[in-house]
Formats: structure tokens, C-alpha cells, sequence
């Protein structure tokens, strides 16, 4: 009876506390409390999964014919899946996919568990054809079970692993759940289990109390790493740690991987490449010498780092700068067949390097990554402008490739995905006011730290690369019917990346009357589809170039300086664009 009474006045003190919360998001989002709720209790059920605000409400599916599912997320290898088509992963792949059900009530109830149950038999039964339920779903729910049915066929013969979790959140207490709510919970799991073999199924409860306890957990505070062998420099230190230690290390209570630990990296998991295939059959062979002989090992990065006893060490807020197609392949290994690794007696070598400032950690990402074959733009990924770019065009639907891999690795169609230097290029022409120079503008540029600060400068407006991405969203797709219905023979010619940036440069200046347009002018752009002139652009770039030359373009020639400067006079003339001198006579006091 002491214990009932104390347990119901822990879930009241816990309930205070969420209504807390839940008080401060309603007032900073004006959403209603209903609507908090479910954002704030399934974005701390997933925090380990490091999916934003954008992820979050594309798994909503609450609303009219939800089949009493408001949350559907699958992840791929720990990775947010939107899309299943471009996805290239080995054997070993891991879906995870949670269905989550969340009251704003102070108790559970055996209800919505009942009409969770009812779906979910046809929803989860892949032989049933979208066109053949029984029960009416609205289309978030039926495009997220479509997903996941390609998914998993896609995968089924690859050593795959399903892991379903079907959650129930409310405001009440966990301890006070009755027994036939328990009961419904098991009949969940036993029909879960009876569609997919060799798969793992949980009905999981969260309550004010386990709500509370997973908001206080840091997703990236002080963590602890087992050693077997460690050297101290100074404040840093090399490591050898056992290959399962490691494993334990890069994953959450919940075995899933710790993906913000790779934030800082400069690309994503490359997925089955030689590379990483390599390190997977490294291994997977009990021949080969110890994997810390045969492997280039772990850089990682930390605010503080010491040693706790002989034989750990405790470090906050971990960065794994180098090392990332080693950790994910570690860690698919791992997760295949857990029972057979656990005494895997294997190491790995590991350094750690406390950080001073964000200047050494900056040369530390760029010494140890280039070592291997990534390409200069690559290293960029970790400058606090590039996060703020690819955050603010991500609020526009826009997917801007800071991380070599990470949009692709998400299922997002390689089309829709927009290159850093397709972006630089246009700022040159229309910000920098150097269309000759965005032309020819390559990836070694960005050596030079001068070059880059003059590229992306933190003080130009950052809304103004959203207008980029929506005038290269749109020149892209018009240059591709342009060369599906043009008379000109372009095969061999002016490739669309070198083509794109001086094509936008003109339609603007027409658009405005004005070489010299301000950085007002070019926010001020909703679209530039009304001006109907794309394709009066395209063609007489190419034929007034053709004049110019008095032959053909050269292949894969981009327009010199002086042809450029000659197609600024007649495109003045015809269209009447005024102050051309402002580009004829800049020079490229930038140094691009």
C-alpha cells in the first residue's frame, strides 16, 4: 500500500513537471497542448536518432483515418528512411520502425490500443495490397506502410534484422497500467511476431515519470569508454579498446547508433563500398591479425577528457571526427549477430584529443581526412556556416549535401539533392557580380581559406541562398527539356554545371532591367518562372557563343572572360539592362 501511494505521488510530482514543459512549448509555438504533447514526447523518444524538427513532422500521420497511429518512423541502420528508392546497403541491414499511439491523458487506456491492434493486422500483413484494406487510412499512413513494405522486401534475403516497437505515451503513471491493457499489449506482440519471423517486437508504455527521465538525459553529455591499453600526452591520449567495448561505446540503451557523434564528421556512412566492404571482411575473417593492426583506428574529439581508474576514461561531448565508415561497419557487424561477438576478443586503436578551440579542432578534421581521398569541398562540412545553410534551405524543403552521402543514405532522390558548389557558383555570378569566374569555379578554390570567407561570408543575408536553390531547382529542370527539344546538338558541349550560374545571371539582370542588382532585389524574388524566358536564354547563350567562336563550342568549354564580357553588351542591347560597366569593369578583386 506504501508503495502504491508513493508511486502515484512520484507520477503526480512527474506530471507537474511535463504540464511545465508542455506550458513553455504551447507558449513559444502558440500549438495547442494536445499538439505539444505528441511533438515533445516523440521527439524525445527518438533524440537518440538525431532527426530535426522537419523529420519529426514528416512521421506525424495524426488526423483523420490515422488507424490510431500519430507517429510512424522507420529507420534504416539507425537512419531516418523518407524514401525507399536509392538506398545501396550490405548484408546485416537493421530496420528499426516504431508506431507510436500518444494521448494527452492523465491514465492508459485499453481503447486506443484496441483500435491500434485492428490496424495494424492489415497494416503490418505485406500480402494485403494498399487497394484491398478493410479499414479506410489517410494517405501520411499509407505512404509511410508503403515504405516500410519496400523496404523490408528489398532487404528480407540480407541477413536482415526487424526490430517493431509499438509505443503507447500518455501523462500517467506506468505502474498503475491494468492487467487487460497489459493483455492487449501481448496480443500486439504475439500478431507482430507471427507476420515477421525472426523479428523483435515490444510494447513499450511511456508515462509523465519516464518522460521526465528521458528529457534530463544528455544526448551528448559525459560517456564512459573501456580501455585495455592507454598512453597519456599532455591532455590527450591513445587508446586500444576492445571491439565490443567500442560497439557499447557508439550505441544508446537501445542499441541504437549514436549518430551525433558523427555530426562534426565530414561526410556519411558510404554504405557498401571497397573501402568499407574491406573492413567488413577484416572482420569477419579469424585469420587475419588483430583489426586494430589492419585498421587506420578512431580520431575522436572532446570538450574534456580524464581517466577514471586504470582502466576507462570519461569523456563530454564526444566528436568522432575520423573514422566514421570504420564505426558504422563495426557497428552493422555487430548488430548482425550479437550473440556470436560478445567475446570477441579484437581491438581497435583510438585517439583522443581534447579540444582547445574551434581553430585546432578545424585542423585536426583536415590533417587526419586528408589522409584519405576526399575531395577539399568535403572538409568544409564542418564550418558553422555550412550547418547553417544546409539547416535554413532544409526549413525550405531544399537538400543542400553539406556530408558527402547523408541525404542519399536517408533515401532522398539524388535529383533533388543540391551540391555546395552548384550554390557557390551562383553567389559568385549574382552576388560577387563574377559570372565569368562562377563558370570555372572547382573544388580547389576552397584551399584557400581567403577565397572561401569571401564565398560564403557569414554577414551576407543566409535567406538569400534559399533563393539560389529555387533558381537552380528550376534552371536545372528547363536545361533538361531545353536539351530534350532543342535543335542545337549539345552532346559534348558546355556541361549544365558551367552553363547553369551565367543563365541565371542574365534572367535576372533581365528581370530587373539591371546588371547592378542589390542583394533587396534578389530577396525580394518569389519565382522566375513568369518571365517565360529560359528557353530565349539558353539559346542565345549557345548560338551568340557559337558567333563568337565561329565554330562550335569547344567540348566541355566554359565562355572565357571576354566572351562573357561580350555577351553582357548584347544582351544590354537587346533587353535593355542598364549599368553594365558595373560588370565589365569589376575585376576580381576577390580572388576567386
Amino acid at each position: 500500500m506504501i508503495n502504491q501511494k508513493r508511486g502515484l505521488k512520484m507520477a503526480k510530482n512527474d506530471r507537474v513537471l511535463i504540464d511545465g514543459m508542455i506550458d513553455e512549448l504551447v507558449q513559444e509555438s502558440g500549438e495547442d497542448r494536445g499538439k505539444a504533447f505528441e511533438k515533445f514526447s516523440i521527439s524525445e523518444i527518438l533524440k537518440n536518432y538525431d532527426i530535426s524538427e522537419a523529420d519529426l513532422q514528416d512521421g506525424i500521420v495524426d488526423g483523420r483515418n490515422d488507424g490510431g497511429i500519430d507517429g510512424f518512423y522507420i529507420f534504416l541502420n539507425s537512419r531516418l528512411i523518407k524514401n525507399s528508392e536509392d538506398i545501396q546497403i550490405s548484408d546485416g541491414a537493421i530496420i528499426d520502425v516504431f508506431l507510436i499511439q500518444c494521448k494527452h491523458e492523465d491514465s492508459f487506456k485499453q481503447a486506443p490500443l484496441v483500435s491500434l491492434h485492428s490496424s495494424l493486422i492489415e497494416l503490418l500483413d505485406l500480402n494485403i495490397n494498399k487497394e484491398d484494406f478493410s479499414s479506410c487510412y489517410n494517405d501520411q499512413v499509407i505512404k509511410k506502410r508503403e515504405i516500410f513494405k519496400k523496404l523490408y522486401r528489398k532487404f528480407a534475403l540480407k541477413r536482415l534484422k526487424l526490430n517493431i516497437k509499438v509505443c503507447y505515451i500518455s501523462r500517467g503513471n506506468t505502474t498503475e497500467i491494468d492487467s487487460n491493457i497489459s493483455g492487449k499489449s501481448d496480443t500486439i506482440k504475439t500478431m507482430v511476431l507471427d507476420l515477421f519471423s525472426d523479428s523483435f517486437c515490444d510494447v513499450l508504455f511511456f508515462g509523465s515519470e519516464e518522460l521526465v527521465n528521458i528529457s534530463r538525459k544528455k544526448r551528448n553529455g559525459e560517456v564512459f569508454l573501456k580501455t585495455q591499453k592507454n598512453l597519456r600526452y599532455g591532455e590527450h591520449f591513445v587508446l586500444v579498446v576492445n571491439l565490443k567495448d567500442y560497439f557499447d561505446f557508439l550505441v544508446s540503451e537501445d542499441g541504437e547508433l549514436k549518430r551525433y557523434f558523427f555530426e562534426d564528421n565530414v561526410r556519411d556512412y558510404l554504405g557498401s563500398v571497397r573501402t568499407n566492404d574491406d573492413i567488413l571482411e577484416t572482420l569477419n575473417s579469424t585469420e587475419m591479425p588483430d583489426f586494430w593492426l589492419m585498421n587506420n583506428g578512431i580520431t575522436i574529439i572532446t570538450d574534456n577528457v580524464k581517466m577514471v581508474g586504470d582502466d576507462e576514461i570519461v569523456m563530454d561531448n564526444v566528436q568522432i571526427v575520423n573514422g566514421m565508415q570504420s564505426s558504422n561497419t563495426i557497428y552493422n557487424y555487430f548488430c548482425s549477430q550479437k550473440e556470436k561477438h560478445d567475446n570477441d576478443c579484437r581491438s581497435i586503436l583510438i585517439k583522443v584529443i581534447m579540444k582547445q578551440d574551434e581553430n585546432m579542432k578545424k585542423l585536426i578534421i583536415q590533417s587526419t581526412n586528408n589522409q584519405t581521398q576526399i575531395q577539399v569541398g568535403s572538409l568544409m562540412a564542418v564550418e558553422k556556416y555550412q550547418k547553417d545553410i544546409e539547416q535554413y534551405l532544409f526549413s525550405k524543403g531544399f537538400y543542400y549535401n553539406r556530408k558527402d552521402n547523408e541525404y542519399l543514405n536517408s533515401g532522398i532522390d539524388a535529383s533533388e539533392i543540391i551540391e555546395p558548389l552548384e550554390l557557390a557558383s551562383i553567389h559568385v555570378a549574382l552576388y560577387l557580380k563574377l559570372p565569368f569566374r562562377a563558370t570555372q569555379l572547382k573544388q580547389k578554390h576552397f584551399k584557400s581559406e581567403r577565397r572561401y570567407d569571401k564565398i560564403y561570408n557569414s554577414e551576407v543575408n543566409i535567406k538569400v541562398w534559399s533563393k539560389y536553390a529555387m533558381m537552380l531547382k528550376y534552371l536545372k529542370k528547363e536545361f533538361q527539356n531545353f536539351r530534350n527539344e532543342t535543335s542545337f546538338n549539345l552532346n559534348g558541349k558546355m556541361p549544365q554545371k558551367k552553363f547553369i550560374p551565367i543563365a541565371i545571371f542574365f534572367l535576372i539582370s533581365i528581370k530587373f532591367k539591371d546588371y547592378n542588382f542589390s542583394m533587396t532585389d534578389m530577396l525580394s524574388i518569389q519565382s522566375i518562372e513568369e518571365l517565360n524566358l529560359t528557353e530565349n536564354i539558353f539559346t542565345e547563350i549557345i548560338s551568340n557563343l557559337e558567333n563568337l567562336r565561329q565554330s562550335k563550342i569547344k567540348p566541355k568549354s566554359a565562355p572565357s572572360h571576354s566572351e562573357i564580357k561580350q555577351l553582357i553588351q548584347l544582351f544590354s542591347d537587346k533587353y535593355a539592362i542598364k549599368n553594365k560597366e558595373s560588370v565589365l569593369k569589376r575585376s576580381n578583386e576577390y580572388g576567386i
